[in-house]
């Protein structure tokens, strides 16, 4: 597998849109004057453009299924612990993860069986290694109950984007699954509690970026002085923004009421999701609420930028499998439909998305001005 060079992305993997990049924002193949979606954006736009067949990234809360679904390709975030996190930098230990980007299903299960694995080297590394069983076929998807749950299409989700996601979960019954309604109703605390969490786990791992033994340094009189100048300088305004966030949670007085009230949600959450699978096999949602926005759309609302990872973050939260896939497009722009699946699912999730792929064309369309080098 050979590396042709690197993506652009949100500093420190810190963003929702891919504008928050020390080398200025990443364009979308499809609309220029609109954001790729982050944290991995240069990799999703690098597919989308068929620059390269197949990208890495990591998600946090949705940096991979949201660049797939504002770009129009294909991207899994394994189950934790199944992708190595060893040469990463972290941001939040509990929930980063791995990913990859193709223009297919087909393609993803080919790079994930090519990562992932245990890793001596990484202390959350899980033993198993993904994808070796043999794709399912349609036989094997014959009566697959497809989870839907109305929390998932909440207020913020567009209602262009439901109806594509909908329609999509129409075309996987076609197929012989079948869908039903499950209910998930911590999902309306998930963001709150991801951000607390997240910032928090960030605080504390950027730390070390000091200017002193990491980050870079900037000249200033005492050691006090030496650091607050170079964390200032070294961190970009999203990150400094998270930092203080994070900092704020975990202090005294104040760590009871929102750090522990958000792991508590967690649990709530993953909790949820071990009672849908009760009665499913997978669960259907969007992938973003939105298209792409325009370029700008969150520079002065941090938070409403925030409440775009509502579809993304709980899988996140309870360390589950999710892959996101082309479905039909919103206004010209690309959608994404999720299949979030139980822990080491990712067979199922690729099986699922392979045979929803092999009746649709949406995964084939490509950007303008992309046709002639595809």
């Amino acid at each position: 597998m050979a590396c042709l060079g690197k993506t652009n992305m949100d500093e420190f993997a810190m963003g929702t849109t891919g504008e928050n990049s020390a080398f200025g924002s990443t364009l979308n193949p499809w609309d220029p004057g609109r954001v790729p979606g982050g944290s991995s954006s240069g990799s999703a736009a690098a597919v989308a453009a068929r620059l390269v067949p197949a990208a890495l990234g990591t998600d946090t809360g949705g940096s991979v299924r949201m660049p797939a679904a504002y770009c129009g390709v294909s991207g899994i975030k394994p189950s934790y612990g199944l992708v190595s996190r060893r040469g990463m930098v972290a941001y939040a230990s509990s929930l980063d993860q791995a990913g990859a980007f193709a223009a297919s299903a087909r393609d993803l299960r080919l790079l994930l069986r090519a990562v992932a694995g245990h890793d001596p080297q990484d202390s959350t590394s899980l033993p198993q290694a993904a994808c070796a069983a043999a794709p399912l076929g349609k036989d094997g998807l014959q009566g697959l109950k497809i989870g839907v749950a109305p929390e998932f299409f909440a207020a913020g989700v567009e209602d262009g984007v439901a109806a594509s996601v909908r329609e999509a979960v129409a075309a996987l019954e076609q197929l012989g699954m079948r869908a039903v309604e499950v209910a998930m109703p911590s999902l309306a605390h998930a963001i709150p509690a991801y951000y607390v969490i997240a910032c928090a786990e960030a605080s504390s791992n950027l730390a070390r970026y000091d200017g002193l033994l990491y980050g870079s340094r900037a000249a200033a009189d005492g050691l006090d002085a030496t650091v607050a100048r170079s964390r200032s300088a070294g961190f970009g305004a999203e990150v400094q923004r998270r930092i203080m966030l994070g900092t704020f949670v975990l202090s005294h007085g104040y760590v009871d009421a929102y750090y522990r009230q958000a792991l508590k949600v967690r649990q709530l959450v993953r909790r949820d999701f071990e009672t849908a699978f009760e009665s499913c096999d997978l669960l259907a949602a969007p992938a973003a609420p939105t298209a792409a926005p325009p370029l700008g759309s969150f520079v002065d609302d941090p938070v409403l930028m925030y409440s775009q990872d509502l579809c993304t973050a709980p899988a996140n939260l309870a360390g589950l499998p999710a892959i996101a896939l082309p479905c039909a497009p919103v206004g010209g722009l690309p959608a994404g439909l999720q299949l979030i699946g139980p822990m080491l699912a990712e067979n199922l999730l690729l099986s699922a998305g392979e045979a929803y792929q092999e009746a649709t064309e949406h995964h084939k369309a490509l950007p303008p001005g992309c046709e002639d080098w595809a």
